[in-house]
């Protein structure tokens, strides 16, 4: 799916009717929420269970449908949400029918409870995901992926520990990069503006050359750590990439709607161009510097 979407786990026995007039209203708006559902999604003739799989891996987040069924430890929905914790997902338990109790695993998300009201409830998800797109929602998505990897840590095998506290670490540090812009967003300007201007000033300074030039030189860091898994933006990264080729071009903007995936696929990129080459066998391509200024790029070659 190119679109940005939220994965709906739901029982068969109890839950279709909901999961499919909540599908209705998502994406009926406003605003739009796409979604992935299966009686929806799954296309005949092709392995059910590998489309889920690819279902849960793209989503934006899994909408957990809580009924009498589907909180059931035997109920198939409870292997989505459990594999969606595995992918980091945001997992959003939405409770329908009263005095449920929520799957130890799930705590402590704050449920939706769609109890007393559907539209008291499907007007405070769209709020809910509305905010996921602002920056305290993207700090708070962070901090989930956080603590889920830090529950997988103490229950790991040794040969995982070392990979999962190398992802423990790098999410520490994007929640200390996101933190002071939230919570001083005009200091946290100035020190970007600070930051450039003491990385052109060292790109003005002559250096002894000691060794080859490795990696291309980044002025701030950037805004997220690209995912170990990526899908659907693979034709559009081999535009930038013909784009950035070219030196009688010099500007591009990429645009679409929040949660689409552009920052994801231009960090990859940049990721990278870091090391001179483009992603998915793309090539060589040496690139001098990459300046990321809140929110707009800047990459480019000493001849260019």
């Amino acid at each position: 799916m190119a679109e940005s979407f939220y994965f709906i786990s739901y029982s068969h026995a109890d839950g279709e009717e909901i999961a499919l007039k909540l599908a209705d209203q998502l994406v009926a708006g406003p605003p739009t929420i796409g979604i992935w559902l299966d009686q929806r999604n799954l296309q005949p003739g092709i392995d059910r269970y590998a489309q889920i799989l690819e279902g849960l891996k793209g989503c934006q987040g899994l909408l957990y449908l809580m009924t009498s069924d589907s909180t059931n430890s035997d109920c198939p929905c409870t292997r989505e949400w459990i594999r969606a914790l595995q992918y980091k997902k945001p997992i959003l338990p939405l409770i329908f029918h009263p005095g449920l109790e929520m799957p130890f695993q799930l705590e402590p998300r704050e449920p939706i409870s769609f109890t007393e009201s559907f539209d008291a409830g499907i007007a405070r998800l769209r709020e809910h995901v509305r905010w996921r797109d602002t920056p305290e929602g993207g700090l708070h998505t962070v901090r989930e992926r956080l603590r889920d990897a830090r529950r997988d840590f103490d229950s790991a095998q040794k040969g995982e520990r070392d990979r999962i506290q190398k992802e423990i670490t790098q999410l520490q540090e994007q929640i200390n990069d996101l933190q002071p812009a939230i919570d001083n967003p005009e200091a946290a300007q100035q020190r970007t503006q600070e930051s450039i201007a003491r990385g052109l000033e060292r790109e003005r300074q002559p250096e002894e050359p000691v060794a080859p030039k490795v990696q291309t030189r980044f002025i701030n860091r950037l805004p997220l750590i690209p995912p170990t898994y990526f899908q659907d933006r693979h034709f559009e990264t081999a535009q930038i990439g013909a784009f950035l080729r070219d030196e009688n071009l010099r500007l591009m903007t990429v645009v679409g709607r929040g949660g689409v995936g552009k920052t994801v696929m231009v960090c990859r990129l940049l990721r990278s161009l870091e090391g001179g080459r483009l992603p998915d066998d793309g090539g060589e391509l040496a690139v001098d510097g990459i300046v990321y200024i809140g929110g707009h790029v800047f990459a480019g070659r000493a001849n260019g």
